[in-house]
């Protein structure tokens, strides 16, 4: 389920945001937990920008909220954004095209706002997540459910009965195979060895000589002679390298 992140310059405000939070979840019978509560405006952009299961964030709106919004989009771009200002003036001084945020909640805040903007994300990701799958790749780990963007993963690598899961970011290890988690991937995602799924749209360079192919990111994968013909297939290429 959703986790919550909460920035605000005042830090004593956040005890309320967290009461909040754990009422509604505990009322509703939800996991979900509070990731990350900070005034800190660096860390909360560092962490934002690592936090790529979908999750809610909780932002004050102040000079920051620029920043902040791009650092949590840049973690996930499905993320659920809610903004909370003193008055209109602040959302209309701070707020930029393209935020994009869920709701919007008055100083002062109350459990009612945060009851109905929470339940109707969570409505909304459940409705999403039954229908579309969300356009993310969703698993456990540790008890933890990720959902990443499908095309913020790199690869997938089978080893020791467990799948890792690379974005440009982070990786992530749990239970599975390949084979199952091929079935169940969309267009746009290549076996290229017993051991190796790859995004195609990540794909910067692909050597036959070397039989291995570069990743935008600069990560290398080496692609099995069973699988050659069927990358060169895909491309419809007869050259040896392809940028």
């Amino acid at each position: 389920m959703l986790d919550v992140y909460v920035y605000d310059s005042d830090i004593s405000r956040h005890v309320s945001v967290q009461k909040y939070c754990f009422t509604y979840f505990i009322q509703n019978n939800i996991q979900s937990e509070i990731r990350c509560i900070t005034d800190n405006v660096k860390e909360a952009g560092e962490v934002f920008s690592k936090a790529e299961s979908q999750s809610i964030f909780i932002i004050s709106c102040d000079e920051h909220t620029d920043f902040l919004i791009n650092s949590l989009r840049k973690g996930n771009r499905e993320n659920y954004l809610i903004i909370v200002a003193n008055d209109f003036n602040d959302i209309l001084q701070y707020m930029k095209p393209g935020h994009n945020p869920s709701g919007f909640i008055l100083r002062p805040m109350t459990q009612n706002d945060i009851n109905k903007l929470i339940g109707d994300i969570i409505s909304d990701y459940i409705s999403k997540k039954k229908e579309h799958g969300f356009g993310c790749f969703t698993f456990k780990s540790k008890s933890t459910e990720y959902s990443i963007p499908f095309e913020s993963i790199l690869s997938f690598e089978s080893g020791n009965k467990k799948i890792i899961v690379k974005t440009s970011e982070n990786e992530y290890s749990f239970y599975g195979t390949l084979d199952e988690i091929q079935n169940n991937l969309p267009d746009g995602f290549i076996r290229i060895h017993k051991s190796f799924i790859i995004n195609i749209a990540w794909i910067k360079q692909i050597d036959y000589s070397d039989s291995k192919i570069i990743l935008n990111n600069g990560n290398i994968v080496y692609f099995s002679r069973t699988y050659r013909n069927i990358i060169k297939e895909l491309f419809n290429i007869g050259t040896e390298t392809v940028s």
